[in-house]
């Protein structure tokens, strides 16, 4: 599958050559035997890492040691690396396609800089976060209000290592939807309980969550 046309290459290598300044190391995991989509979603990966040297691939697939060490069970599954942020608790479960795309070259951009565009507000309730909060954004990707949502809970865990954001495409990983009672998105959950469901402004998500844990 091709993603990208050559309008659509040639704007991203501007864009990029413009705001990447660090390398990016994307991690892709597939699971061969039960992912229909992880096919689409390397070729997605492969084709936007051709479109800069500063940004490469590596592949694993679940059963991999590195699949363990993040408990990554089904595929793909998509984590973001530099040496601004280390910790691999920025993901997408599922190929970041439709509206999430542009997430992601936020992410690519914000991992790449080291820059997080958050109020100081925001950041100082995020920060004060000493428990461990894993923020699972459910999405689909014609949903509109998704996208900022999965913004957020990237930067709030860019920025406090103890909290894991990640984009869960609800189509993608329609067990994990159907188990979470994933009914409208964005379907927010904290620590595998529903926070929210619908969109909130970046400060009242952070209040979310401070209130929830």
């Amino acid at each position: 599958m091709i993603w990208f046309k050559e309008d659509d290459v040639k704007k991203i290598r501007e864009r990029f050559g413009r705001t990447l300044k660090d390398p990016v190391t994307i991690k892709i995991f597939l699971d061969s035997e039960q992912c229909s989509n992880c096919s689409d979603a390397l070729a997605l990966m492969e084709e936007l890492t051709s479109m800069d040297s500063r940004m490469k691939i590596n592949i694993f697939h679940t059963g991999d040691s590195e699949a363990k060490k993040y408990s990554i069970t089904k595929g793909p599954v998509i984590m973001l690396f530099s040496d601004h942020f280390k910790e691999g608790n920025v993901r997408y479960y599922g190929a970041p396609s439709g509206h999430e795309f542009l997430v992601l070259m936020d992410d690519l951009e914000a991992f790449s800089t080291g820059e997080v565009n958050l109020s100081q507000t925001v950041i100082d309730k995020i920060q004060s976060i000493k428990t461990p909060a894993e923020i699972r954004v459910y999405t689909t990707p014609q949903c509109q209000f998704c996208p900022a949502m999965v913004k957020s809970a990237h930067r709030f865990a860019m920025i406090n290592s103890n909290i894991t954001g990640s984009m869960v495409g609800a189509m993608d990983f329609s067990q994990e939807a159907d188990e979470a009672g994933v009914m409208q998105v964005p379907h927010i959950t904290l620590n595998g309980e529903t926070m929210h469901v619908g969109s909130l402004p970046e400060e009242t998500f952070a209040t979310y969550i401070l209130d929830s844990l």
